[in-house]
Parts: structure tokens; C-alpha cells; sequence
């Protein structure tokens, strides 16, 4: 009854009179009933009265596995029960494989019943789940483990048991830092560490971190070095840290190697990995974009400078994919090279200077994503401060080969009347596709018909003072083309270095 009920009893005597409540379905909105008694025959009985509140509980059983992973050669893993409310109602065990996992990969104990105490909410009985050993290796697997009554109380949800392999293959830890470089000022990075598969025993690393490339002992510090893996587990537990230590002194960015030591069967030692620290009393290269968008054949520049004055000079080169579908140059109009590199003095490091980076031609057509690494060249004649800094900008090829055009593209036509149109290579819309000659009042094509004067040149090399290619005051003569003829060099004009 969902508004209430009513039970009339007899009471001829001073006493307690007992009587049951059972709440058959928790319903909603009716999480507990009020009894209140009242007098009808005797008026004498007054008319204040106590209350008392009933709850309805609705009931839950909980299986609870004294180990949720288990290895193969035997392991074994107890079930138990519990209930929300005492109620004298059997929980009947069941057990089903999980695939890849088959009924011949564990066995499941001849008592399979849960039975309760009379008031009690954990189960009585032993009911119990042992792994089969087999000379496979696999991953491990795993078993359902319910919990049925049959009654209205309901069943248990179902839990997962993993059965652990114990021949599996030897693994190999991965170390992993987070973050990969840190910067002088403090940074800090984490160890952890990762399988790719659980074993069924535990693992043991102990980390250790030596110097590397510009490095010393004094650079950083490690705090914690012991990382734990779990029977099962395929990741870390444990609190490992490098934190750099700040110095004022400028130098090349410093590496330093962290590597492990694995303690436990099957388990090889990780494979060494590399932390950076940033010098942050030293320069670094400014480039004045992060990401370019260029379409094969048509070009476009950005600008390279320093960020602080140097203690000499800095060569910088920037590479990009070799005579692929990237070519740069340090004049507008190329010649094109696989990279160019440039040198910056002491009075001309905060000068921008550009580079020129055309799409080059290709028969494929697919987009393409080029990346140029701007590097400082390494050496005794450089300034120490800049050595070991890089900076990456990422460039966006269009590819302008593909797919046919309709033209006219749109139109209007009367009723009654023919349209004529046409298909054509959707890249000679553009231009005409041979590399040599713009459309009107259109930009000059580059690519694969347009000829390298330069071609067995790598990189354009652009000095200041000497000139990089012997000429006066940094001064390059830029080669024209002619045609198709790669052997053709016409007149080129002087141009003063960048």
C-alpha cells in the first residue's frame, strides 16, 4: 500500500506488544514509513502517543575475492559475501572464462554454496577459485566471478579474477620522464616507468642518473630511486624526481642519462633515456612564425634572428627535407637549395633575416608537412653560449596536382538554352603547369621543370663581411634560368647579403 496501512491489535495489559513490518519493494519516494498509534475504545488512553520510524533498506550482496589477480601454477583466490541487510538467503557461486581465457584454465571448488548466520551479513562457507598451470605463454586472462540467489534479494555483480602467466617472455621496462626537458631555473622531471604486459610477480627498478653532453654532477639532483611494479600491474608505483640546479653561468643546453637496473624474473633492465636541461643564461634563435602554409610552386619567407647579443659569432643552418617538396633560399625568386645558413656578429644579431621557402613541384598528389630544424653549429670559433640551441618550424605543403576542374565554375543558362562547359587538370587552372612562365598578373612557378642553376649545391651559404661565395661584402651573384636547360645560366644581378 503506497499512502500508508492500518493493523488494529488488542492490548489488555500493561506491556510490549510486538508485531512485523516487511517492506516487500523499496519503491521509490518511500525510504521509510512512520507508525503512530491511536486509541478508539478507551478514551482514558489520552491522545499524545509515540512515534517510530521504519527505514526501508533495500537489500545487496557484495562478493569480495581475497586476491583479484592469481598466478597459474596455483594460485588460488577466496570468494566471499556480503549483505547490505541480514537475511537468511544462500549465495551460489559461479565461475565463466573470459576469452581468450577457457573452463581448463582454473577450477572452481566443489562447494560453490555462501550461506549466512541467523543476524549476520558475511557468509559462512569457503568457496574458492585455483589456477591450472600449462606450459603456454600468453597474456594473462581472465574469469567472471557471479553470485546468484534465486530469490527476490537479487545476485551479486560480477567480478573479474586475472589468471597470471607464469612462462611469459622476458619484458623489457620502458622509462619514461615527464616532462623529457627541463629548464635550469628548477624544472623538474618524473620518472615512472611501464610494462607491456603484467607479470605475475612483482618488479623492482632502481634508478640511477649520470652526467652527459655539457653536463656535470653538480647540474642536478635525483630524489627517490626506486620504482615498483606490482604482480599484474603495468604501472610504476614509487616517487623518483631529477630537478636541474640554477647556475649563472651561459652554456649549451645539458644531457643527462637516466637508466635502470630491473630486479625480478623475466624482466630485463630498461633501455637508458635522455633528460635535457635548458640553459637559461644563454641565447636562443627567434624565428618569427611557428607553422607556414605554402602550395607547390608558390613562395613564402620567414625571419631568423637572436635573442640576446653574442659573445661571438653564430652560424645558424636550417634544413629542411632535401631537394624534396621543401626548397629555400636567401633570395625571393631562388635560386632553391636544400637548406641555407647564415652567420650572425656580435653588431648584427638582432637583425631578422629571411628566408625564402618555395613548394616544389612533384607528380604525386598528396599534402605534405616538411619540418626545418634550425641548428648552431658547433665549434671553438662560436659563441659557447649558443651552441647546442635549435629551433623547429613546421611547414605545410599544398599539393596543386590533383583532381579535375569544371569550368565554368558557375554559370547561369536560360531555359531552353545548351551550356557548354569543360574539364581540365584542376593545377593548370592556376597556371600553366610547365614551370616557366606565370599567368598574367600571376606569381612565378616553381618545381620540377623549373631548372636548379645550382643543383649540385646543398645549402645557400650567406656570409657577413666575407662573402660567402668570395664575392665583396657577403655580395652573391644570383643565377637566372633558361627554360629547361639546367646548364643555361643567365645574367644575374648583384644582391646584397641579408
Amino acid at each position: 500500500m503506497v499512502g500508508g496501512f492500518e493493523r488494529k491489535m488488542s492490548i489488555w495489559q500493561l506491556g510490549t506488544q510486538e508485531f512485523q513490518f516487511r517492506a516487500w519493494t523499496a519503491q521509490a519516494g518511500l525510504a521509510s514509513w512512520q507508525i503512530r498509534p491511536t486509541c478508539e475504545s478507551n478514551p482514558t488512553c489520552g491522545t499524545t502517543h509515540g512515534t517510530a520510524t521504519v527505514r526501508i533498506i533495500r537489500q545487496e550482496i557484495t562478493l569480495t575475492l581475497t586476491s583479484t589477480s592469481i598466478t597459474e601454477n596455483s594460485g588460488v583466490s577466496t570468494v566471499t559475501a556480503r549483505l547490505a541487510v541480514e537475511q537468511n538467503t544462500p549465495v551460489t557461486v559461479g565461475a565463466a572464462a573470459v576469452s581468450p581465457a577457457t573452463a581448463s584454465d582454473f577450477t572452481l571448488s566443489g562447494n560453490r554454496r555462501l550461506t549466512f548466520a541467523a543476524n549476520a551479513t558475511t557468509s559462512t562457507g569457503t568457496v574458492t577459485i585455483t589456477g591450472v598451470d600449462n606450459a603456454d605463454t600468453a597474456a594473462a586472462k581472465s574469469v567472471r566471478v557471479t553470485g546468484t540467489t534465486g530469490t527476490s534479494a537479487g545476485n551479486a555483480a560480477a567480478r573479474t579474477l586475472r589468471i597470471l602467466d607464469d612462462e611469459q617472455a622476458t619484458v623489457t621496462p620502458t622509462l619514461v620522464l615527464s616532462p623529457a626537458a627541463i629548464a635550469e631555473n628548477g624544472g623538474v622531471s618524473t620518472v615512472t616507468a611501464t610494462l607491456d604486459r603484467a607479470l605475475s610477480a612483482a618488479v623492482t627498478i632502481t634508478v640511477s642518473a649520470a652526467v652527459g653532453a655539457n653536463a656535470g654532477a653538480r647540474d642536478y639532483t635525483l630524489s627517490g630511486n626506486r620504482l615498483t611494479f606490482a604482480a599484474g600491474a603495468t604501472a610504476s608505483t614509487g616517487t623518483t624526481t631529477l630537478t636541474a640546479t640554477n647556475n649563472t653561468a651561459a652554456s649549451p643546453y645539458k644531457r643527462v642519462t637516466v637508466s635502470g637496473v630491473a630486479a625480478g624474473n623475466n624482466t630485463r633492465h630498461p633501455t637508458p633515456v635522455a633528460l635535457t636541461i635548458q640553459d637559461d643564461d644563454g641565447g636562443e634563435i627567434v624565428l618569427s612564425a611557428s607553422t607556414l602554409a605554402v602550395t607547390e610552386g608558390e613562395e613564402t619567407s620567414y625571419t631568423v634572428r637572436l635573442s640576446k647579443a653574442p659573445t661571438r659569432s653564430v652560424r645558424i643552418t636550417k634544413v629542411g627535407n632535401a631537394y624534396g617538396s621543401l626548397r629555400m633560399s636567401s633570395w625571393s625568386g631562388g635560386p632553391y637549395y636544400s637548406g641555407v645558413t647564415y652567420t650572425y656578429t656580435t653588431s648584427d644579431w638582432n637583425t631578422a633575416k629571411t628566408v625564402y621557402v618555395v613548394g616544389w613541384e612533384d607528380s604525386n598528389v598528396t599534402d605534405e608537412t616538411v619540418t626545418i630544424t634550425h641548428s648552431s653549429l658547433p665549434g671553438a670559433g662560436f659563441a659557447p653560449e649558443y651552441q647546442g640551441r635549435s629551433k623547429t618550424l613546421q611547414v605545410n605543403v599544398t599539393d596543386n596536382d590533383g583532381g579535375l576542374a569544371l569550368t565554368p565554375q558557375a554559370v547561369t543558362v536560360q531555359e531552353g538554352r545548351q551550356l557548354h562547359g569543360g574539364v581540365e587538370p584542376a593545377a593548370d587552372r592556376a597556371g600553366d603547369g610547365d614551370g616557366e612562365e606565370p599567368e598574367p598578373g600571376g606569381r612565378a612557378r616553381h618545381g620540377r621543370h623549373a631548372a636548379n642553376a645550382d643543383a649540385d649545391v646543398q645549402h645557400d651559404e650567406l656570409e657577413h663581411g666575407a662573402g660567402g661565395d668570395g664575392t665583396p661584402d657577403g655580395r652573391r651573384r644570383r643565377g637566372g634560368r633558361d627554360g629547361d636547360d639546367p646548364t643555361h645560366r643567365g645574367g644575374g644581378e648583384q644582391r646584397p647579403g641579408l
